[in-house]
């Protein structure tokens, strides 16, 4: 228990943008809001996801395993950093949401 509360706590501290200096965050935002409709993107992630799931399928060795767990968490981490600086520049409705879901969705098939 207290060394998942410890995991947890490594985890936010390293994920603390405020700690580095010299990196202009407010591009770093408006880049990850691009990214939130960018077909590309979402390829490159699913491809990418895909592949380290095929990869730690394959019955890894303890450490290869961790080192493959951490390469997705990073790209899960990734995928939601876009998503939420999406949602905070765009306060939505629900009705709007699915608008945006219907027009990603068009754009995949297209």
């Amino acid at each position: 228990m207290i060394r998942e509360f410890l995991i947890k706590l490594l985890f936010r501290l390293l994920d603390d943008d405020k700690q580095i200096t010299g990196v202009d965050n407010e591009r770093i935002n408006q880049w990850l809001i691009r990214q939130y409709s960018d077909m590309g993107f979402r390829e490159y992630f699913r491809k990418r996801d895909i592949q380290l799931l095929k990869t730690m399928g394959v019955g890894l060795d303890q450490n290869s395993y961790k080192l493959w767990l951490g390469q997705r968490f990073e790209l899960l981490r990734t995928l939601q950093k876009v998503d939420m600086a999406y949602k905070q520049t765009k306060p939505k409705t629900g009705a709007s949401v699915r608008e945006d879901n219907k027009k990603i969705g068009e754009q995949e098939q297209g």
